[in-house]
């Protein structure tokens, strides 16, 4: 698999941990080569298929994951287990952790709350459709419907 971001020199410390800004080394989806991106602890945190980007001042560190052709971009933050895919946009101030799961091609995550096992009756309030299971994990479908 060819590789289509490197970690750069620019470094960030987030709760004593050190994030790396991203930098991608080809073309894909909307990105070019040598455009700088957002920033993630490892190269483990961010896919090298498809189309997934981290972007701005996002943030994504921990075991988190995005991949597919999920984007998290403006102050957002993804960390803990969580993990970020499908066509999936995580924004704005928007705060995923935990165990949590977006997916779905209509899965928007936006504003300032904060989206995790133990926000499940917040992001009830702001019309998610947040399904936990049996062992406490929260995943959220089409968080926007359209209509």
């Amino acid at each position: 698999m060819e590789k289509k971001f490197c970690l750069t020199e620019n470094t960030k410390t987030i709760n004593n941990i050190t994030l790396y800004q991203i930098q991608a080394l080809k073309d894909f989806g909307n990105v070019k080569k040598g455009d700088l991106g957002g920033w993630i602890q490892k190269e483990e945190n961010l896919s090298h298929e498809d189309n997934c980007w981290v972007y701005n001042n996002a943030k994504v560190y921990n075991n988190a994951k995005v991949y597919g052709n999920a984007w998290v971009f403006g102050n957002a933050w993804v960390f803990g287990n969580a993990h970020i895919s499908g066509d999936a946009q995580i924004y704005g101030n928007a705060r995923v952790y935990g165990n949590a799961r977006v997916y779905e091609e209509q899965s928007i995550i936006t504003g300032n709350i904060n989206y995790s096992i133990d926000s499940i009756e917040k992001a009830l309030r702001s019309q998610l459709s947040i399904i936990p299971d049996k062992e406490g994990n929260c995943y959220l479908f089409s968080a926007i419907s359209k209509g």
